[in-house]
């Protein structure tokens, strides 16, 4: 969540990208921002996807299920 309160995603993504690369470890970020430059402040970020708030549970299960065999996992 791009929002959160002690760490937002942008600096919670900084820390993850330390331990892993960009191919093995897609994170996606969500937030209500929905405007272009939201989009391209994740992506620089490091981060694969953009999902917009309010969630709609089959566009997260999607987006999880996509990002997770391209990672080579299961779902």
């Amino acid at each position: 969540d791009m929002q959160m309160p002690v760490l937002d995603g942008v600096a919670a993504t900084a820390r993850i990208r330390r331990r892993h690369s960009a191919a093995d470890l897609p994170i996606l970020a969500m937030t209500a921002n929905v405007l272009p430059e939201d989009r391209a402040r994740c992506t620089a970020a490091g981060m694969q996807d953009f999902l917009t708030k309010p969630i709609q549970p089959q566009v997260v299960r999607a987006a999880v299920a996509t990002w997770a065999v391209r990672a080579g996992q299961q779902v």
